[in-house]
């Protein structure tokens, strides 16, 4: 049973590049930092084990309408220019219709409403989606006390908004460790500016049966996904639909906070991949070894979370 976690951000959270998505790699990195603190590093040993535990990235969810990622094969010619302009911005597609575009059938542009990235099913009670502020800080140098200005940006979502995102595990026992992080993640915040109190959330957790979609005949992503060398001999470029961006960034946790990881490469959520042959299953990639003042090996969790739809002719 895939389990689904919903969180809110009450305080705002602070992102590189917010898109208003948490991808799945920060997520599952950010819930080893706390497994770890919590369990020690046997809990995140076994956290990262190949599919042991299979998260997607989360995406927005508005009251109770969840919102998935637009599937990239998917683009409809609008009947004019202002609706173009409107449907170019939908990221995120409301559960009922999305349900319907990855059985494989024609989804009606003039069908529910459109608001800012999102394409609701029905006109929302909704006036604003988020609100992003940009805020000067400084910082002291150490040895000068010479102060450096430099700007933080915060988003702040409606009240009735949060983030879902779903998680699938092989047993009770490895679903423990990860709840029990993700509460205490919860307290510690994600994202920038956690010291100044961004980032902190609520969780929510109930069970979610996703769709089964008859006769499938490619793979759509709700996660980030880098293949193996295997799997990249039976994936069928020229026929799939993808984005690919460039994963990186800092160490987060204490032993390693001024180490940069090694930059990977990804398929994107939304990524719509046909393979010749077997499933898309990804990888776990190690981006730093331990050295020096780091303790521990950084990894970067890569694999699918991807269900099979069926792309319309």
């Amino acid at each position: 049973m895939t389990t689904l976690f919903k969180l809110r951000f009450p305080s705002g959270i602070s992102l590189y590049d917010n898109r208003h998505i948490l991808h799945s790699d920060t997520l599952w990195s950010a819930i080893c930092n706390a497994a770890n603190l919590l369990f020690g590093s046997s809990a995140v040993e076994t956290l990262r084990q190949s599919n042991t535990t299979l998260i997607s990235s989360a995406f927005p969810f508005v009251g109770e309408e969840i919102f998935f990622p637009r599937p990239l094969s998917f683009y409809k010619e609008p009947e004019n220019y202002a609706e173009q302009k409107k449907f170019k911005k939908v990221r995120f597609i409301s559960e009922k219709i999305w349900t319907e575009m990855i059985s494989g059938k024609f989804a009606d542009l003039k069908k529910g409403s459109i608001q800012s990235v999102l394409w609701f099913e029905k006109a929302p009670k909704l006036e604003t989606f988020s609100v992003t502020v940009e805020r000067p800080r400084v910082t002291l140098d150490r040895v000068s006390i010479s102060p450096t200005l430099f700007s933080s940006e915060e988003t702040f979502y409606d009240e009735s908004v949060g983030f879902f995102f779903l998680a699938e595990f092989e047993n009770d026992d490895i679903k423990q460790i990860f709840s029990s992080a993700l509460r205490l993640l919860s307290a510690e915040g994600i994202g920038a500016e956690r010291s100044v109190g961004k980032g902190w959330f609520r969780v929510e957790e109930a069970s979610y049966q996703l769709q089964k979609v008859q006769n499938p005949n490619v793979f759509l992503l709700l996660s980030l996904y880098t293949p193996t060398e295997d799997e990249l001999s039976y994936l069928d470029v020229d026929n799939s639909f993808y984005e690919i961006v460039e994963r990186g960034g800092w160490v987060t946790s204490f032993s390693g906070m001024t180490l940069r990881r090694k930059k990977v490469r990804a398929f994107s959520e939304g990524s719509v991949l046909r393979f010749k042959k077997g499933t898309p299953k990804g990888q776990i990639v190690e981006v730093l070894s331990m050295q020096q003042s780091l303790t521990h090996n950084v990894y970067r969790n890569l694999q699918a979370f991807a269900i099979p739809i069926q792309l319309g002719e």
